[in-house]
């Protein structure tokens, strides 16, 4: 008995490491205006605090294919959090995040993703003067709009209110998820949850980031639902994408994407809070300190400029200290945005 002892723990060994290879993550890159494929795109993948940055561009028709083992080893895959960033000259970055239950085993196939151009001239709008940041408690309120998600059933005919729940509770679920991390961080909880205005809710990204410009928001959220039906139990499948507002010249970080699945056993209110408190409020705060940044620089007094980059920095400071093993991109973004900060501070 005693010599299977060895091969057994042999075995193990290699389970639990993750050795079995992950499938390729497949999926397009589209051009969001002019909906074609987008070819030349740069995608960079985080594991476990590690980046790695793939060898292959989109091709011609804006399709990628690769494989994460190429890339990274058995103990960088042994997580349960991947991170994708989409970058090319022109665009604003797409970032997706997926987490999976079986650790290093991601199935991430026929993945689309919307890369929005910059500075369009047609869509180009004025943003509204600077905050008076040396009277931060007047601050006005900052806004974040959403639009209803867009919806699909389990099948023709689906009656099942579900799907129609959603759209009514998430939103209210968003800013409750928001306003609490904000609140846990003691950072000013000054934001406004408003829907996109008929008129323009059905228009493409590059004239809803203009609208929510002239608005001086710090977001806007929209997303896709599914209602999928297996063995009689329903689940939600979610993608959401946080697109960010505020921009600097050299700093613009572009759009989050966010996949999630709620059962319906846990569509319920503590549920949806628990589940968004964590990653939209993160974003969020990094938001407002771009926002901060913004204004910071557009000042020509000294002091104020100061005060400005010193109360970002503090916001950024404040996430870091609450980051979990699932926010590599996240933590990356605020490390470039407090180098920014910094040079603009000795400058």
């Amino acid at each position: 008995m005693n010599r299977f002892i060895p091969f057994l723990l042999l075995i193990l060994s290699l389970i639990s490491s993750g050795l079995a290879k992950s499938e390729p993550i497949t999926g397009h890159v589209i051009d969001d205006a002019s909906g074609n494929g987008l070819p030349g795109v740069s995608i960079r993948a985080l594991l476990s605090g590690t980046s790695w940055l793939v060898s292959e561009q989109t091709d011609n028709d804006g399709a990628f294919r690769f494989d994460l083992t190429d890339g990274f080893d058995s103990a960088a895959m042994d997580t349960n959090f991947l991170n994708l960033e989409f970058s090319k000259a022109g665009y604003h970055k797409a970032t997706r995040m997926r987490s999976t239950q079986t650790r290093g085993q991601f199935i991430v196939k026929d993945l689309r993703v919307r890369l929005e151009p910059k500075n369009d001239p047609d869509t180009a709008v004025e943003v509204s003067s600077p905050t008076d940041i040396e009277e931060p408690a007047i601050t006005p309120f900052r806004r974040i709009f959403h639009r209803s998600y867009d919806l699909f059933g389990a099948g023709e005919g689906n009656t099942d209110d579900s799907l129609t729940n959603l759209n009514r509770r998430l939103p209210r679920h968003l800013r409750r998820g928001i306003i609490t991390h904000l609140q846990q961080l003691q950072l000013p909880a000054n934001i406004t949850f408003d829907p996109i205005p008929d008129e323009i809710k059905q228009d493409n990204s590059i004239k809803l980031r203009a609208f929510a410009h002239s608005e001086d928001a710090l977001a806007v959220i929209l997303g896709e639902a599914e209602l999928t039906v297996s063995d009689g139990d329903e689940t939600i499948e979610l993608a959401s994408e946080y697109r960010i507002i505020p921009l600097l010249p050299d700093f613009q970080p572009g759009s989050l994407f966010l996949d999630d699945r709620i059962s319906k056993d846990d569509f319920s209110p503590s549920r949806l809070s628990r589940s968004l408190s964590k990653t939209w409020g993160g974003t969020t705060v990094f938001a407002l300190a771009l926002y901060e940044t913004r204004e910071a620089m557009k000042q020509d007094d000294q002091q104020k400029r100061q005060a400005g980059l010193k109360r970002a920095e503090a916001f950024l400071k404040a996430q870091k200290s609450v980051l979990g093993i699932d926010d590599d991109m996240l933590n990356q973004q605020i490390d470039a945005l407090l180098d920014l900060i910094r040079r603009e501070g000795e400058s």
